[in-house]
């Protein structure tokens, strides 16, 4: 699946008005520049990634596929 098409056009809403995006994607920061290509590939104006240190985890029975939560916005 691709972006899911209301946040992308909420996030680039956010950005035009001058909020920083800030993605939240419980990944491992091993995997920021492949997390960051595929967002800004997708057309998500990102401000910053939130990743996972070496060595931690999700909490037990976390799922973040497909959830809106994943993005987390911040004002200026």
């Amino acid at each position: 699946g691709g972006p899911i098409p209301l946040m992308l056009h909420f996030s680039k809403l956010l950005h035009r008005l001058g909020v920083h995006l800030v993605f939240n994607t419980g990944r491992s920061a091993d995997q920021r520049e492949r997390t960051m290509a595929q967002l800004t590939r997708a057309g998500f104006p990102v401000s910053a990634l939130c990743l996972r240190n070496k060595g931690e985890t999700l909490p037990a029975g976390t799922s973040w596929e497909g959830s809106p939560a994943r993005l987390i916005t911040a004002g200026r």
